[in-house]
Order: C-alpha cells, then structure tokens, then sequence
C-alpha cells in the first residue's frame, strides 16, 4: 500500500490480514495502528509527525524505517523477525 505525500493525520490498518508492505512517506500521521497485519513485513514511515506507533503482533515485520518523526510511543511487542 502506497500512500506517501498526502495530509493524513490518523491511520488505522489493524488486522488487515493481507496487508504486506506500508509506505506512508510525508504526510502528517500523528498516529498509526497496524496491529496484528500477520503478513506485513516492511513499513516505511518517514518525514511524519508520528507520537503514537503500534505494531503490535506483526511476526513478519523485519523493517522498519520512521526517521523524522515526534515518537513518544513506540510498541514493537511481539515482532520477532525485526531487526
């Protein structure tokens, strides 16, 4: 899924089963939900205004890219394939 320079501020894709890759590159997302996506494996989220990231239960998660952003929450739990 491909979203990147729009003006979106909030997005919630959890559980979308058959979501596998998320770019979302400069926008304005102050928060974003992609709990439980079994099947995503890489999420690119930079030059956001992000304070608020859950990624909870995303076995497949294996990169993460959100540089530029204003995090001050940040779940990864459960991700076992991130590095």
């Amino acid at each position: 899924m491909v979203c990147d320079d729009n003006n979106i501020q909030d997005l919630d894709l959890s559980v979308n089963q058959n979501l596998s890759v998320l770019y979302s590159k400069n926008n304005n997302l102050a928060r974003l939900d992609c709990t439980k996506n079994t099947l995503l494996t890489g999420l690119d989220i930079t030059n956001n205004k992000l304070g608020e990231l859950k990624l909870l239960e995303n076995p497949n998660l294996m990169i993460l890219i959100c540089p530029k952003n204003q995090l001050h929450l940040l779940d990864l739990s459960k991700n076992l394939n991130l590095y």
